[in-house]
């Protein structure tokens, strides 16, 4: 009987991992935006939107832990994470980078060549994931012909 329930919590176990293991799959995505094109390894959002306006456009996408990133590129457009008080700053060859808390959610707010790149909502345990993600950024310079 117990090598019974042994076998069974450890199928129940690696189930739960697979289906933490699937959501956590990246594929590599190239987001245009004005001027610029972004290259990122991308989780699989729950939802994703695009906004063209006059001065720009802005890519929101939102994840099933809550999490939502927003690449933008443009003029007068503001975001609730703008107005979220860093807990650091860190500055390196024209990447500028501001990091915090706001309800007990993590944030990350990237400024690099014209271009500003958000994740917020984030659960603490999940910070590490959307780290990784937006080290993993590329961006490219788009040909106007």
């Amino acid at each position: 009987m117990k090598k019974i329930l042994g076998i069974m919590l450890l199928f129940f176990v690696s189930c739960s991992s697979l289906s933490h293991m699937a959501h956590s799959s990246t594929k590599s995505e190239r987001i245009d935006l004005l001027s610029k094109s972004i290259v990122v390894k991308m989780l699989t959002p729950v939802h994703s939107q695009k906004e063209n306006y006059e001065e720009g456009v802005v890519y929101i996408y939102t994840f099933n832990d809550g999490g939502n990133i927003i690449f933008y590129e443009g003029a007068l457009m503001q975001f609730d994470v703008d107005s979220y008080k860093p807990s650091a700053i860190v500055n390196k060859k024209g990447h500028t980078i501001y990091v915090g808390k706001e309800n007990n959610r993590c944030w990350r707010k990237d400024v690099c060549k014209g271009v500003q790149f958000y994740y917020y909502n984030v659960p603490t345990e999940n910070k590490e994931k959307y780290d990784m993600l937006f080290d993993s950024i590329k961006i490219i310079n788009i040909k106007i012909k």
